[in-house]
């Protein structure tokens, strides 16, 4: 890779490879582990601008959302994203679910 070659290794992403970027049109591991959890991009792309971290796995996801999902309504999240995030990574749709979409 060019940046090795010019001594510029500490602009090369260990966890994330090119192939994998392009691919998923993904630029972070939060964003990548969003999506691998069932997100679709869409929803992935809007929770990780909420997260503003860069460096998740999985399970730093999920433990992220878990810690806050009592706070969602006021996160300015659309109710869509919101609906799938708690059916998609909280046990049972999250306790909240039933009373956001009534």
């Amino acid at each position: 890779m060019h940046l090795r070659a010019a001594g510029r290794e500490d602009l090369v992403d260990q966890d994330l490879d090119i192939g994998t970027q392009l691919e998923f049109g993904v630029s972070s591991r939060t964003l990548l582990s969003l999506m691998e959890l069932g997100l679709s991009r869409m929803s992935a792309v809007a929770l990780y601008e909420t997260i503003a971290r860069d460096d998740l796995s999985k399970e730093d996801c999920l433990a992220w959302v878990a810690e806050r999902e009592a706070r969602f309504e006021g996160m300015d999240i659309p109710a869509i994203i919101l609906r799938e995030v708690r059916a998609k990574l909280l046990p049972e749709g999250g306790a909240q679910a039933a009373t956001s979409t009534s």
